[in-house]
């Protein structure tokens, strides 16, 4: 803002305007009385900002920072009015920062210059609202509406406060040149300051992180490891609580160098020997940095969206950046600092024609006198008084901060009623807890219960596999008899053939009785051997009708573990569906153990009934008859 009034200011003196400069100087004891300067023809009031406030503005109930633009403000007012009296004044030409046209009362337009937008701040600082952030958009509002008319340097912030203003804001280009000339550059402090330093980039203003500062920290890595020679340059103070410096000294010791806050007598060779200007800004309105280093035929390194499109009017002298891109940052000066001398000469050549074209000074200062001298013919709206200005005001913070107070209690309240809640969720989870430990004690017992079904089953296949291979066993024994049988028919065939042969067969008689004996013999043992098999298939049958009678023991002891599980029913139905499932499998362990007692009953009946084989006893009967 300050480059800005000393180059319209010293552009309408030189087009014969008399204008006079009302500042606040905050460096000045709150005793001392104001100064009244005279530089160049231009009358300058530096006044004490804290002498002659109001009780109702001394009371407000604000930060610190507010209260100080808020009486400084006043003062600004005072003092216009008691030179307006003693000389009228045609137009009041203010700024939007410090909210300095809010409390004045002279009949005369009041024109305002819009340097910046609170909203757009707050989100370029990633602030989140709070009453500091309300306090500050409407203290800005309030002095956006006591103009006449208002302007922007940009298009861009043109376009952003209409759009969220309602309200006519004219673009009206800076006028850029240089305040100092080069024959008054210290280029002895350009020396002693770079020396062992060079060649370098340069950031020029506060080390803020609005100003990209945090990005710029990120990227500086990488362009010290990918280049080796270049150093970086900063000037400007450090504001908003970053402490940039001590993070770059403890980082890049040797390639960073700070040199605080600095006239335009040293940054201007400081600029015009530099790689490039990095302006890496989250937001930007014109940027006096840009201008002068273009100006200065120096190439720039800035941010998109922050209005440097405009500056550089589509010509090949910038490298712009994503917002907050540390590597596009770090590559576009590693370009830079790779690139040829001549074609950065050239980038420069293109930014000095760029300006001239964009921001000329006659072209300027016709714009500016055009749209003051519309001021002055439309003449002033009618506005409240500067009293009633700042009893609506104080009115409307104290409704903002009560609202403040009753957001508070509002939040103590809830903040209560959510430590209820924990309570009562917490609560809840231990029940769960509770229940989970529960569930899972009934599901080691049906663990347990499956388990011991397991065995039982494999028990049951134990004796399945035993009663397969009794069954077998009997097959052979079928196969035995059948063969005894074939053999029997053999013998009857013998008989048969005896019987004709009476006569030869006689003198063999005793043979045959002793052969007779032999098989009957046999036919005893074999008997006997049925008889043991007969035996031991009824030792079969009374196991299995032990395992029978332990195996329904099991099944009431799982009916009345089924029946407490039915209590539990509500709780763990998964559970009662297994244990269903097992009920249902113990059935068909059942129905294939009544089966194969069946199948047994039915094998031992047939066996029984063949044990003595009807052509056996005919055999048997033939030779008695014989």
């Amino acid at each position: 803002m300050g480059n800005y009034l000393q180059r319209v200011v010293g552009l309408l003196a030189s087009r014969g305007h008399d204008c006079e400069v009302f500042v606040s100087n905050l460096e000045r004891a709150v005793d001392e009385p104001d100064d009244v300067l005279n530089v160049r023809g231009v009358t300058i009031h530096l006044l004490n900002e804290f002498t002659d406030i109001p009780p109702e503005l001394k009371d407000l109930s604000l930060w610190p920072i507010q209260r100080a633009k808020l009486w400084g403000a006043w003062r600004l007012a005072q003092a216009l009015e008691r030179s307006h009296t003693s000389q009228p004044f045609d137009v009041v030409h203010a700024g939007n920062c410090g909210h300095v046209s809010l409390f004045v009362d002279i009949p005369v337009p009041v024109v305002m210059r819009l340097s910046s937008y609170e909203p757009m701040l707050a989100d370029a600082h990633k602030m989140e609202q709070s009453l500091w952030r309300t306090t500050t958009e409407y203290l800005e509002r309030a002095t956006l509406w006591t103009s006449d008319a208002l302007y922007a340097p940009s298009r861009m912030l043109s376009d952003a406060m209409q759009a969220a203003l309602a309200l006519p804001v004219s673009y009206i280009p800076p006028p850029a040149y240089l305040e100092v000339p080069p024959e008054s550059y210290d280029t002895a402090w350009w020396t002693e300051a770079t020396a062992l330093s060079s060649p370098y980039f340069v950031f020029v203003g506060s080390l803020a992180r609005v100003k990209g500062l945090e990005t710029l920290l990120e990227a500086l890595p990488i362009l010290f490891e990918a280049c080796p020679d270049p150093h970086f340059h900063f000037v400007g103070r450090e504001w908003g609580g970053f402490d940039f410096w001590e993070e770059c000294r403890s980082r890049f010791q040797g390639r960073v160098h700070y040199h605080g806050p600095q006239s335009h007598h040293r940054v201007y060779p400081l600029i015009q020997n530099s790689i490039a200007a990095v302006i890496p800004s989250r937001i930007e309105n014109a940027s006096n940095v840009a201008i002068e280093a273009m100006l200065l035929g120096k190439p720039i390194v800035g941010t998109q969206g922050i209005s440097l499109e405009e500056l550089i009017d589509g010509k090949p002298c910038a490298i712009l950046i994503p917002k907050d891109d540390p590597v596009a940052l770090a590559y576009a000066m590693i370009d830079l600092a790779n690139m040829p001398a001549d074609q950065r000469d050239f980038m420069g050549k293109q930014g000095q024609q760029a300006i001239a074209s964009v921001l000329n000074v006659e072209r300027s200062g016709n714009l500016l006198e055009g749209f003051l001298d519309e001021a002055v013919r439309k003449g002033p709206r009618r506005r409240s008084s500067a009293q009633q200005r700042m009893l609506d005001l104080k009115a409307t913070l104290e409704a903002f901060f009560s609202i403040e107070l009753s957001i508070q209690e509002k939040i103590a309240a809830q903040s209560s009623i959510a430590a209820q809640l924990t309570f009562q969720r917490d609560a809840a989870h231990s029940r769960l807890e509770q229940l989970k430990a529960e569930a899972q004690n009934q599901h080691t017992r049906i663990e347990q219960l499956n388990d011991l079904m397991d065995v039982r089953q494999a028990r049951i296949e134990q004796l399945r596999a035993e009663v397969e291979h009794q069954h077998t066993r009997i097959e052979q024994l079928n196969t035995l008899m059948e063969a005894r049988q074939k053999r029997i028919e053999q013998l009857k065939s013998a008989v048969d053939a005896k019987h004709k042969q009476v006569e030869q067969a006689r003198k063999q008689l005793e043979t045959g009785r002793q052969r007779i004996a032999d098989l009957k013999a046999q036919v005893g043992v074999k008997l006997g051997q049925v008889q043991e098999l007969i035996a031991q298939r009824k030792a079969d049958r009374a196991k299995i009708e032990d395992y029978e009678t332990r195996l329904n023991e099991r099944q009431t002891q799982i009916r009345g573990l089924t029946a407490q599980l039915d209590d539990r029913q509500q709780e763990i139905a998964v559970l009662s569906t297994s244990l269903q499932a097992a009920g249902k499998r113990i059935e068909e362990l059942e129905q294939e153990i009544e089966t194969l007692r069946n199948s047994i009953s039915y094998r031992m009946g047939n066996f029984l009934v063949r044990c003595v084989p009807e052509p056996i006893r005919r055999f048997l009967s033939c030779v008695n008859r014989f």
